[in-house]
Parts: structure tokens; sequence; C-alpha cells
């Protein structure tokens, strides 16, 4: 749903935009622009906030990562919302993901379980963003670093390792997997060519 103009300050569009949140959420598609109106709406109505639709679009947000569109749109949350559940919750999690504690990430998602898997395809989004992490930092890691971050064990972690070989080019070396270098987890030093005017060697040599 595109909308331009004065209609981005039409509260009359309301319940198009939050229609448009739940079709996003049933089709698995994604669009910030819309989210975004419905967003500023909230602010200038927020007694005509909806929660659930609330939740939803931030819940897109998060599978956005490794995009900033969370904070984007939590900044534009009512105020009288953002020291209320579920956002506090959610902002926790957010956090505990960007910040890379895998642990106490999980252990918050299992507390949020129904609201969070309402949404398909959320935990497999969080999940492709931890992967992310790992390949931005390691060259070579443990099988068991990889079961903790993403979640995952036995049958499951096995099919998981075999689809990154193919994808991402993961090879396996006894009970670690070596990720492929790339230029965030094997950065390579920029030698930098120091320029000194020749005016300022000049006054140098003259003073000797």
């Amino acid at each position: 749903m595109e909308v331009t103009g004065a209609d981005r300050y039409n509260p009359e569009l309301l319940p198009q935009l939050e229609q448009s949140v739940e079709q996003q959420v049933m089709t698995s598609t994604y669009n910030l622009d819309t989210n975004l109106c419905l967003l500023r709406l909230y602010q200038f109505y927020p007694e005509r906030v909806n929660t659930r639709i609330l939740t939803q679009l931030l819940l897109k947000a998060v599978m956005a990562l490794p995009a900033q569109d969370y904070d984007l749109c939590r900044k534009m949350v009512p105020e009288r919302l953002q020291l209320e559940e579920p956002i506090v919750s959610l902002n926790t999690l957010v956090a505990h993901l960007n910040n890379a504690r895998f642990k106490e990430f999980w252990a918050a998602y299992a507390t949020m379980k129904d609201s969070l898997d309402a949404v398909p395809g959320f935990k497999d989004a969080c999940r492709r963003f931890a992967t992310h992490m790992l390949t931005s930092t390691y060259q070579k890691i443990p099988k068991q670093v990889i079961a903790e971050t993403l979640a995952v064990s036995g049958a499951s972690l096995d099919a998981f390792i075999a689809s990154q070989r193919a994808e991402s080019g993961w090879t396996l070396d006894g009970e670690h997997v070596v990720i492929p270098s790339n230029e965030d987890n094997n950065p390579v030093a920029k030698k930098q060519a120091e320029n000194i005017p020749f005016g300022a060697v000049a006054q140098l040599l003259l003073v000797q």
C-alpha cells in the first residue's frame, strides 16, 4: 500500500494500514514505508494504537536485521507505550540479539514464544541474523557454539551445517566448522600513504 502527500496524516487510513501489516504477516512480505506511515499516525493519534498490530509491525522490522529498521520504528512508538509490555520485553529481546547474547536471547524468546511464533518466519529470520554474526566473526568455530547460538541440536544442527556447506562453503574439521574468509572475519589492514606537503619539508631543511 502506497501512501503519499497529505494522506500520510489522514487517520481514516488507519484501518487500511493496519490491514496492510496483517497482510505482510500472512504473506511473508515487508513494506517499511507503509509501516512507517502507520507509526506516524499512531504518533498523532496514540489513543487509536492497536497494540497487536504494533507488535506485528515491530517484529517484521526485527526480521529485517542487520538493517536498522527496528531502531527506526521503535523510536516512533508513542512514548507511553515505550514503558509498557510487550514493547519493553521486545526491546530487551532485540538488544540481546544485536549484542550477540544468544543464550539470553533464546531464554527471552521462550517467555514470548506465543506472540513471536505468531509471525511466520520470525525464528528463521533471527537465526539468519545470528548466522550472519557468526560468519562475520569467526573463521573456525566449534559446532557446539553454533548449536548454542542458533538453539538447535542433533539432526537439526547437522542439517543446518549441511545447508551452509552447500550455500556458503562451510567445511567440517572434526568438531569444528571452517567458515570461508570474508571482509568481516578476515579484515585486511589498509596501508595509507601519509602525504607531507613539499613546502613543509623545505622549511625543515632550511632550518637545519
